[in-house]
């Protein structure tokens, strides 16, 4: 579990046209139709609970069966997925995540691949704080999908008026998953300690990018 050594958090911390996952305003088992976001190469939607729980378990085939689409390597979920669905009832994880506010799926438009799942640990809380953290899967690093995947996301939820900040956290030693932190938009804030990642550089964004 994180623990922030600056601040206080509260709240929680992927032709696709054509392919089963473009469904037309239909959701399937796995994925949420609507709402969608769509970038030059990619379009993202969230997954039901059902998807994230294929993605939490890396169960490849389910989640190719859940949304549509095509898995060509091993899948993992967003950072601190387990940690943030701890604690949230079934129900509330279902209305929530339907809503967009828990993990999301990034499909390249062109081929119908799964490349990357960003997330939110939840609803916006009192303070106005979300929190974010991504992941690219394997075969797909390196082409700029954790930069436009991530700034579909932050951006859609900072159109929500009660969103006041994101945060995020990762390794001192993560500069690559760093530098894309600072290209979203992200600074960093300060330290947190996590039981098993040990420390970690805590790190907040404010207002959308350009």
């Amino acid at each position: 579990m994180v623990k922030p050594t600056r601040g206080e958090i509260r709240g929680g911390v992927k032709g696709v046209e054509g392919s089963r996952m473009d469904h037309g305003g239909r959701s399937s088992a796995g994925i949420v139709a609507e709402p969608a976001l769509r970038g030059p190469r990619l379009v993202l939607r969230p997954l039901t609970v059902a998807g994230i729980g294929a993605l939490r378990a890396g169960r490849c085939g389910e989640l190719e069966s859940l949304t549509g689409t095509r898995i060509t390597a091993a899948i993992h979920p967003p950072p601190l997925l387990d940690a943030a669905l701890g604690p949230v009832r079934n129900r509330s994880l279902t209305e929530s995540a339907a809503a967009g506010w828990w993990t999301w799926l990034a499909v390249e438009r062109a081929t119908g691949t799964a490349v990357a799942s960003p997330g939110l640990g939840g609803p916006p809380d009192a303070d106005g704080c979300v929190t974010f953290g991504q992941t690219t899967f394997a075969g797909h690093t390196g082409r700029g999908y954790a930069v436009e995947s991530g700034c579909l996301l932050l951006d859609w939820a900072f159109r929500e008026p009660r969103v006041r900040r994101a945060l995020m956290t990762l390794p001192p030693h993560a500069g690559v998953a760093l530098a894309v932190a600072a290209r979203l938009g992200f600074t960093t804030i300060g330290r947190a300690e996590d039981d098993e990642v040990g420390e970690l550089v805590l790190l907040e964004r404010t207002c959308r990018t350009a």
